[in-house]
């Protein structure tokens, strides 16, 4: 499922993978005429050799698109809403001193976000425990 539509004319590259085996390229057929679940659907067909896989199985896809972004992959944990609701991720100033920044991240894949604005080169983001900073007031 595509959430955005331009993602689907943004697809260069996807490969299913098996957590055994070698990835199987998989060949872009287009996208559904219609939403599902507020998404667009996506169609694959596998190029190679053909996989013992049942109807509704779940599989994972790793798809690459044509445009290149730049910016700092961080788990999605380390993201976070302050109080109007805005991302920030908390970077560490000094000992046992955080600050909260203000970033514009997008999603890279399932685990983890890309964030394009906001960091600096330095910057020690916190990962883990994020939330929990985010409590303290």
């Amino acid at each position: 499922l595509a959430y955005e539509p331009a993602a689907a004319q943004d697809l260069a590259a996807a490969l299913l993978v098996q957590d055994s085996g070698a990835p199987l390229p998989l060949r872009f057929l287009g996208a559904g005429a219609s939403l599902r679940e507020q998404a667009l659907p996506l169609a694959f067909a596998a190029q190679g050799p053909a996989l013992a896989l049942v109807v509704g199985q779940p599989v994972r896809v790793l798809l690459q698109s044509r445009s290149l972004v730049q910016g700092l992959a961080l788990p999605a944990q380390a993201l976070v809403k302050n109080p109007s609701n805005l991302g920030v991720v908390w970077v560490k100033t000094g000992p046992e001193r955080f600050e909260p920044r203000l970033v514009q991240a997008q999603p890279l894949d399932g685990a983890r976000l890309l964030v394009t604005q906001g960091l600096a080169d330095g910057d020690r983001v916190v990962v883990q425990g994020a939330s929990l900073i985010n409590q303290v007031r």
